[in-house]
């Protein structure tokens, strides 16, 4: 692929009931994923399993509190190229994708109840990772593949184990350093639709010197995938989605006094305010213009000369509108279609290395160090440089075509207002902006650990050192300067008197250059299609850049034991303590600290804070072997953490593992969490994004404003208050069979947010606050143009509902006879209940259920059957996303109106979403005891994901990553094993 990158810094550095519950459960088998060592793999003593606790490492349904696992097997028969696809496959996992026009293109993390990356803390190896995007969150895809041992999902608050950040819970990868061997893998895929390609190669070795007492392991991963940089490769791409407003509906007033609908959620829609070779909207008749800046003052609207286009050769012509035309779209017309080249899915080129070695100086001592690297370059086209209406042309143009300029004479007309999508404006990808990331890590630890005795209690400890360095650089090509474009646009005839020199006296030369005669400007023709030069290309165009540096270093030491025994058992105890620091130093080019570019202008800023943090953790047996209970155990722990922005918070945790007999466990655990304001958060110092469509709500009128974020020093951490609890049926009477329902309960108080643009409008022009209008800027036309907002401790945020999961295994042989192998049926489902935000303004609105603005379906649930034969391995998968509203923001055409005056939102006249059903087919053949091939195919069927466009002004139609964008999906692979 192709990358225009800034010069390169140098670095180095490292899921409401009993009924539901019931109907769920008849639906769910699944089996334990027993482990299994593939060849060349060593003993596994030595697993790091996370389940909230550091002195329980019973994983999965043993545990107190609540852990999804994915075990070795399950890894291998699924051949994905890395973790982040198992997301589709674990229902309290939100998929991320990072499939179009995102922040962080390429990157993906973990984000459990989908309350955000930067709320699911992230480990290898029972270590904390750093964040991987100013943004939050850790990148799984630079984890080496081949070494993926196995992944424990904590699917509640753990923040008093593992510290901050874990309140939705904690993904912990664990990596096989104790691998003897040799192993590879190659794969190809692609797309039914003959594009999406990737390329996969993986290699892991490891060894063992000096007598067995030292060990290195080494992997490596290569991943290319070429991407699907058009959604108009797909039909339901060229659907033309979208959410338009409805002329005879304009007001919440008008909707509950008619029963109409104020949005219309539509398939064929165009852009009513701009099209390819440029529309008239209005015109001003009479007025003034200023000969030094072309403005415009004084003077009165004219209609003369309203919905004429041009098209090739600047030839004039009718711009038709179609049905329900409003500010920004209609149904069909003559518009711009270039939504349709919006980006679905980047291109990928990434390598990752680990290499990790140990070495024992005794028995009861040993020390190791780790080294992981991994960079990706990502790319996709992303939004054109469009002018949706904000184009003004004064009757000094002279390129305006002499069959206007004749009128415009008539009529008195002094300027004109157009609309043009300028996808001439750039040689590639149809004017479209070029996303470019680059991502690259250098984590480094070095650690030791060991055992001791002491008067006779046996004890574990460990201290680890890491030092992990992060850039995250954005590159955004073909990204329009705005003062050049302006510049450009006002274009005049070269006087003869104070003209430019070397142009001819009358032609088109730029007003800005007859004051100023070295700046370069070219002038633009904006009347007709591929009218654009290249010249005026380079003029306007740019890259604008940001690197950001993200470093830790975290210094962190544990010890755990069993000082003494009692009846019930023996008493654990663990303590620790961690301190780290987390630094920032973002970095832009000069335009962008300018603000100058139409997208990114990301300011410079740089901060820091460090964090100190003890822990004490108590693991105490209450009853065993008793008529009411086999077994009872508490857990509890406490953690003290001083934040050197915001001071000192205590974190705890009580658990209850009960099992009154052999078949039957309850669990149970209530927590105080939080999650400390991340470092952009904190500093960031502004950066400017293209907007979505914002309504006025006096005027009804439309426009796509941009939005600019800054940060706050003075936020404090998050709270999170979390209750789980669950019954685990293990049957005696039904070996290898295991069921679980569990309840979990989460309430944030002040959380980190910040009003959305559309909030800010309401709140200054609907409630009358007048502290929110000077967040508004407007442009000449008195048009909303740009929102900014900053971050704030103020909102509560509350969710529940039920996870449930079983597992069963089975020899085939003893169900039917001429039948042999083992069959393992896998199942897991989420059911939402609720997820209530409550903002600033006291209002709480429930989005469970939303789909559209939001990735919360009510119900996820995923089954996995592996059936294993030697020398075949079958594994069939089957997910399910139920269906929803397309957004809580909306309500359906004679619906609660009460209820849409509470949270001050508009009538739709559909807001339904169906639910979609996936199946993923997965085969491999041993050929002997070194060679296995293997074929996989995601979205057998191939599902189309709904159509849910995100509201800009080029509309991605389906931009959640709930759903699969890419269609059927094949890949087939050798691997190599000794």
């Amino acid at each position: 692929m192709t990358m225009s990158y800034a010069t390169e810094r140098l670095s180095v550095r490292l899921l409401n009931s009993a009924g539901i519950a019931a109907l769920l459960l008849s639906g769910i088998c699944i089996s334990t994923a027993a482990s299994a060592q593939t060849a060349g793999s060593s003993d596994q003593s030595e697993t790091v399993v996370v389940t909230g606790s550091r002195i329980n490492a019973t994983p999965g349904f043993e545990s107190p509190t609540p852990v999804t696992e994915i075990s070795p097997l399950q890894l291998a028969v699924k051949d994905e190229p890395s973790v982040v696809n198992l997301m589709f496959d674990i229902p309290e996992l939100t998929p991320n994708q990072q499939d179009s026009d995102a922040v962080d293109v390429g990157i993906s993390t973990f984000n459990l109840r989908d309350l955000g990356a930067s709320r699911t803390l992230t480990l290898i190896d029972g270590l904390r990772t750093e964040f991987t995007s100013v943004n939050g969150g850790f990148d799984v895809n630079s984890l080496p593949a081949d070494l993926i041992q196995h992944v424990d999902i904590v699917t509640g608050g753990a923040s008093a184990a593992y510290g901050s950040d874990a309140v939705a819970g904690v993904v912990n990868v664990t990596l096989n350093t104790t691998f003897t061997g040799l192993k590879a893998n190659i794969g190809w895929g692609e797309s039914a639709y003959g594009d999406n390609g990737t390329e996969t190669a993986s290699g892991a070795w490891g060894g063992e010197f000096l007598g067995g007492r030292a060990h290195v392991v080494l992997a490596a991963d290569y991943f290319n995938q070429a991407g699907v940089l058009s959604q108009g490769s797909r039909l339901w791409g060229r659907s033309l989605a979208a959410v338009i407003a409805n002329p005879a509906c304009k007001t919440l007033a008008a909707a509950q006094s008619t029963g109409c609908s104020e949005l219309l959620r539509v398939t064929g829609a165009d852009s009513s305010d701009m099209s390819d070779g440029g529309v008239i909207l209005g015109a001003i008749s009479g007025g003034a213009i200023n000969p030094a800046t072309g403005a415009v003052t004084g003077g009165t609207k004219s209609s003369v000369l309203n919905d004429v286009q041009f098209g090739p050769g600047g030839v004039a012509q009718p711009f038709t509108l179609g049905a329900d035309a409003g500010g920004t779209y209609m149904i069909g017309g003559s518009g711009s279609l270039a939504s349709q080249s919006m980006g679905l899915q980047p291109q990928v080129d990434r390598v990752n290395f680990l290499q990790h070695s140990s070495y024992d100086i005794t028995p009861d001592l040993s020390i190791w160090t780790q080294l992981l690297y991994s960079k990706s370059d990502s790319y996709i086209p992303i939004v054109p440089n469009f002018n949706n209406g904000n184009i003004t042309i004064t009757n000094q143009n002279p390129f305006i075509p002499a069959s206007i300029q004749a009128v415009m004479a008539a009529n008195n007309i002094t300027s004109l207002t157009m609309g043009r999508s300028n996808i001439d404006l750039a040689p590639v990808d149809d004017g479209r902006d070029l996303e470019n990331g680059r991502n690259e890590d250098y984590d480094s630890a070095v650690g030791a650990k060991g055992q001791l005795g002491v008067f006779g209690t046996h004890w574990n400890w460990d201290v680890n050192a890491q030092y992990d360095s992060h850039l995250d650089e954005t590159w955004i090509g073909q990204n329009q300067i705005s003062q050049n474009w302006l510049n450009s646009i006002d274009a005049v005839a070269n006087p003869a008197v104070g003209g430019v020199s070397g142009v001819a006296i009358g032609q088109a030369v730029c007003r800005s250059t007859l004051t100023n005669p070295t700046n370069g400007c070219v002038p633009v023709n904006l009347f007709g299609t591929n009218t654009v030069t290249s010249a005026v290309t380079n003029y306007t165009m740019g890259t604008s850049w940001v690197h950001a540096n993200l470093d830790m270093f975290d210094v962190s030491a544990n010890l755990h034991g069993t000082p003494f025994s009692t009846w019930a058992g023996p008493e654990s105890i663990a303590f620790g303590g961690e301190w780290r620091r987390q630094t920032t130093d973002s970095v832009s080019d000069p335009i962008s600290t300018m603000t100058g570019f139409r997208n990114g202008n990301q300011t410079p800023y740089k901060g820091a804070y460090s964090v100190g943090e003890g822990y004490l953790e108590l693991d105490t047996p209450i009853a065993k072997n008793l008529p009411f209970a086999e077994a009872a155990d508490i857990d509890a722990a406490v953690r003290m953490t001083d934040y050197s922005t915001s001071g000192g918070v205590t974190t705890w945790k009580v658990g209850l593992n009960y099992q009154p007999t052999d078949d039957i466990r309850l669990r149970g655990t209530r927590s105080h969490d939080i999650r400390a304001p991340d470092l952009t958060e904190l500093f960031q110092s502004g950066t400017l994004r293209n907007g979505g469509v914002i309504t006025n709500p006096i005027t009804g009128v439309q426009a796509v404003a941009n939005g600019l974020t800054t940060g706050n020093p003075n936020l404090v951490p998050e709270i999170g208050d979390t209750i789980t609890g669950g019954i685990v049926y293990s049957p005696s009477w039904l070996a290898g069979f295991n069921v679980s329902a569990d309840y979990w309960h989460i309430k944030m108080t002040q959380v980190i947010t910040q009003f959305s643009a559309q909030q800010e409008v309401n709140n200054c022009l609907s409630n009358n606050e007048p502290q929110f209008c000077q967040d508004i800027s407007y442009n000449s036309l008195g048009v909303i143009s740009q929102v900014a907002s900053t971050y704030f401790n103020a909102a509560i945020l509350e969710t529940d509902g039920w996870d449930f999961e079983a597992a069963y295994q089975f020899d085939v042989g003893d169900v039917i006879n001429s039948w042999n192998g083992t069959m393992m049926i896998h199942g897991a489902a989420t059911w939402l209940d609720t997820y209530i935000s409550t903002g600033s303004a006291g209002i709480a609105v429930d989005e469970a259920g939303c789909l559209g603005s939001c990735s919360l379906p009510r119900l996820r649930m995923n089954w996995n059957e592996i059936y294993l034969n030697d020398p075949w391995q079958i594994s069939i998968e089957e997910n399910w996303i139920s269906g929803g509203t397309f957004s809580y923001l909306y309500n359906p055409k004679n619906v609660g109106a009460s209820n849409a005056a509470a949270i001050g939102a508009e009538s739709i006249n559909n807001n339904q979403v169906d639910g979609r059903f996936y199946v993923n087919l997965s085969v491999a053949y041993q050929l002997n005891n070194v060679w296995q091939v293997y074929g996989r195919v995601d979205n057998l069927f191939n599902v189309n994901p709904p159509l849910l466009p995100d509201g800009l002004a080029f509309q991605h139609i389906s931009n959640t990553g709930l759903y699969d964008h890419i269609g059927t999906q094949f890949l087939v692979g050798v691997k190599l094993a000794m």
